[in-house]
C-alpha cells in the first residue's frame, strides 16, 4: 500500500538522487543551460522570422496568418523535443539510482535519453492531445448551446465558470488516465502508442489515480506559494518576478516528473510479482 502514499514516493526518490547524485547534478546543469540557451536563441529566432515573414506577406501578398502559424508549429515542436529529452535524462537518472545501477555515466545516461527523444516527443504530443480534447468538445457545446439559448452578453457571461469547470474537470480526468504516458513510452519502448495508453491507463487504476490527484494537487500549491514568492523576491531584492518563477516552475517540473518515475516503477514492480 505504501506505493500509493506520496511521502513514500518522495523518500524513495531522494534515495535514488543521493545514489546517483554526481549524474543528477550534471544532468540538472546541462538541462539549466539547453534551457536557457533553446530560449534565448528562440527568442531572437522568433523575432527575425516574424520580420521575415511580415515582409515576405507584403511583397507577395501571402497570408501572414498561416505562415506564423508554420514557424510556431516548428517552433513548439522542438521545444516540446528539448524538453522530452530533459524530462527522459532526469528519468534515466531516477531509475538507475533506484535500481542500484552499478554502472553508470552522464554520457550513457545522456546517449539514452537523447535516444527516445523522439519517441516521448509523439508521447507528449499524444498526452497534450488528450488534454486539449475536453477543451475542444466544451467549447464546441458551448458555442452551440450560447446561440441556441442565450439572447444576451450579460447571460453568456453567467455561463462560462460552467464551461470553464467543465474544462476543468475533463483535463484532469485525462491526467489521472494519462499522466505515466511519457514515462511508459521510455521505459517500455517496445510498446505501440495505442499500447502506452493502454499500460498507462492501467497502471494508475483505482487508488493509482489517488497519488496523481494528491501529486498534482501538490503541485498547484506549490506554484501557488512560488508565484507569491517570486513576487516577493522582486519587490525585496529586485530579482525579476518572470525569472525567479520561471526557475522555481522547472524545479518542480523536474521533481513531479521524478515522482512519476518512481511511482510507474513502483506499480511495474508490483504488477510484475
Amino acid at each position: 500500500r505504501r506505493q500509493y502514499f506520496l511521502a513514500s514516493a518522495y523518500g524513495e526518490m531522494s534515495s535514488s538522487i543521493r545514489r546517483n547524485e554526481d549524474i543528477f547534478i550534471s544532468v540538472a546543469i546541462i538541462a539549466i543551460a539547453l534551457t536557457y540557451g533553446f530560449i534565448v536563441q528562440a527568442t531572437e529566432l522568433s523575432y527575425t522570422l516574424f520580420l521575415t515573414t511580415y515582409a515576405f506577406s507584403e511583397s507577395s501578398g501571402s497570408n501572414i496568418l498561416f505562415i506564423s502559424a508554420i514557424i510556431a508549429s516548428a517552433l513548439g515542436l522542438t521545444a516540446v523535443w528539448v524538453f522530452a529529452f530533459l524530462l527522459n535524462a532526469f528519468s534515466v537518472t531516477i531509475m538507475q539510482g533506484a535500481n542500484r545501477n552499478k554502472i553508470r555515466s552522464v554520457r550513457s545516461t545522456l546517449r539514452v535519453g537523447l535516444y527516445y527523444a523522439g519517441r516521448t516527443t509523439t508521447a507528449w504530443i499524444i498526452l497534450i492531445s488528450a488534454l486539449m480534447l475536453p477543451v475542444i468538445i466544451v467549447g464546441i457545446f458551448g458555442v452551440a448551446y450560447l446561440k441556441l439559448t442565450v439572447t444576451s452578453q450579460s447571460e453568456a457571461m453567467a455561463t462560462l465558470p460552467y464551461f470553464g469547470a467543465l474544462v476543468g474537470v475533463g483535463v484532469l480526468c485525462m491526467l489521472l488516465q494519462y499522466s505515466l504516458v511519457p514515462v511508459v513510452a521510455l521505459f517500455e519502448p517496445w510498446l505501440t502508442y495505442k499500447q502506452v495508453l493502454v499500460r498507462s491507463s492501467s497502471l494508475v487504476s483505482r487508488k493509482g489515480r489517488l497519488f496523481v490527484l494528491a501529486l498534482y494537487a501538490t503541485l498547484a500549491a506549490v506554484l501557488t506559494a512560488v508565484h507569491a514568492l517570486s513576487a516577493f523576491l522582486q519587490g525585496a531584492v529586485g530579482l525579476p518576478k518572470n525569472l525567479a518563477f520561471g526557475l522555481m516552475v522547472f524545479t518542480a517540473i523536474i521533481f513531479t516528473n521524478s515522482l512519476m518515475t518512481i511511482f510507474y516503477r513502483k506499480r511495474r514492480l508490483s504488477r510484475n510479482r
